[in-house]
């Protein structure tokens, strides 16, 4: 089989990968409708079964999950890009335009965010639009809320982490990351006066970090699909986390 990493079905034009379990659990409609995309999968991948794919780096498992729209996505797997480059994934959101060549792939991020600093950590912050801003935080916290209501038992052990890691991700992939970084940054100072050195505040920063990794691995899947990419990884990034803050709290 050739190497699943980076692959793209040119017809579909995203990273989907077909197992033998997903073409034989549908109906005769459903392998009409797809069957273009599996031809060329078949032709330049093959099909594997869902037992070559288990703990394969170079897949990711999305678990069934439900869209905006109600539109009922079954589990499966996506091939796993190597960075930020040309690839096109699928996402919910519309394309806004682009700034400093990036692209708004999600809704709410099409107003400009200038952020000029007086003194850095010390200075008051003009932020332009910062407050539009402050209010989409607040509709994307809503979201991670909505989603682990639906796919957990207990929402509030996740909440915190993936707050911070999805908005981070989201602002980094549609603003950049500079950006998504100083205005995490700020909000800590702004928003919640813990003052840098908390635990509390590192352990946000630190989750903000890996928001914006994930937006550079993932630059374009719909945000249920990052949602639950953060939800499947959330025991590993929390090691990671306590890991850092424990070395740190030891010096």
């Amino acid at each position: 089989m050739a190497s699943l990493r980076n692959f793209i079905n040119a017809i579909t034009n995203d990273n989907r990968v077909y197992t033998a379990e997903d073409i034989g659990g549908m109906s005769g409609d459903e392998f009409m409708e797809n069957e273009k995309a599996i031809d060329y999968q078949m032709a330049n991948l093959g099909i594997p079964r869902n037992a070559d794919l288990i703990g394969n780096p170079d897949v990711v498992y999305v678990h069934a999950y439900t869209r905006d729209d109600g539109t009922e996505v079954r589990a499966h797997y996506r091939s796993k890009p190597d960075g930020v480059g040309g690839n096109n994934y699928e996402h919910s959101g519309t394309s806004t335009g682009a700034a400093a060549g990036i692209n708004h792939v999600d809704d709410g991020f099409d107003r400009p965010l200038n952020i000029y600093i007086k003194g850095h950590e010390t200075g008051i912050p003009d932020l332009k639009n910062y407050f539009y801003y402050n209010n989409l935080n607040k509709k994307l916290d809503y979201e991670v809320g909505d989603f682990l209501e639906k796919h957990t038992n207990s929402p509030k052990l996740y909440s915190n982490d993936i707050r911070h890691q999805y908005v981070s991700a989201l602002y980094a992939r549609n603003l950049g990351e500079e950006k998504a970084k100083l205005l995490g940054d700020l909000n800590e100072q702004l928003n919640f006066g813990t003052g840098y050195g908390t635990y509390d505040t590192e352990l946000d920063k630190l989750n903000n970090e890996i928001g914006r990794n994930y937006a550079r691995q993932y630059p374009n899947i719909s945000k249920e699909e990052l949602l639950q990419i953060l939800l499947n990884d959330w025991e590993k990034n929390s090691n990671y986390t306590r890991n850092i803050l424990k070395n740190t709290n030891k010096k």
